[in-house]
């Protein structure tokens, strides 16, 4: 089982626009996304993945940034804690 997560960002330069961008997660390959502002991690695995975005000026000095995504797929748990079990109620449900 696998989850994907979109990742948005801005980025300021103090001379020149952002040259492009970079993204990858987890020791995987980067991948050069142009001057697009956002991407959408696929196949992130359960538990936490690092996701990161490098943002290169054009003489090619960079910023990166990481962020932890958790994905988690387990389904909640639920207890009842009032009333206790030995009440008596009607068989009347939800």
């Amino acid at each position: 089982m696998t989850s994907d997560v979109l990742v948005s960002w801005d980025v300021t330069d103090n001379m020149l626009a952002v040259h492009h961008y970079e993204v990858s997660y987890d020791g995987s390959s980067c991948v050069d996304i142009d001057t697009q502002t956002n991407y959408l991690f696929t196949g992130l695995a359960e538990g936490t993945n690092y996701l990161y975005v490098r943002a290169y000026g054009y003489v090619g000095n960079y910023v990166e940034i990481i962020v932890a995504a958790i994905v988690d797929f387990s389904p909640p748990t639920i207890s009842i804690t009032n009333p206790n079990l030995w009440r008596s109620f009607d068989d009347k449900h939800c």
